[in-house]
């Protein structure tokens, strides 16, 4: 399967855009861990939150804006194809913030 083909991520990136989902907040005094294919800003009270990024890898550099006095939490993305159990780790998560919206 692959992550664009998840009903759970297209949920993720309509309902963002149309503002019928919140996303939870990252927690910004820890390491900043981002989702394969995640494009909006999970920052407390940012007021770009539903500004979709046309990949992770922006949203990160975004990232470096509101971690500017400590980068180093922000890890490294890794380039080339995820593995599939990456995907499915983000599918996971994607189903876990989708569903709990629509319930």
């Amino acid at each position: 399967m692959s992550l664009k083909k998840s009903k759970y991520y297209q949920n993720y990136l309509d309902a963002v855009a149309k503002g019928r989902l919140t996303l939870p907040d990252i927690d910004p005094t820890e390491p900043l861990i981002l989702k394969v294919g995640e494009v909006y800003c999970r920052y407390p009270d940012c007021p770009e939150r539903q500004k979709r990024y046309s990949a992770t890898n922006n949203l990160r550099h975004h990232y470096k804006v509101h971690f500017a006095d400590n980068e180093s939490l922000i890890t490294a993305g890794k380039s080339g194809t995820p593995s599939m159990e990456v995907i499915m780790d983000a599918i996971s998560w994607y189903k876990s913030i989708t569903t709990t919206h629509d319930e």
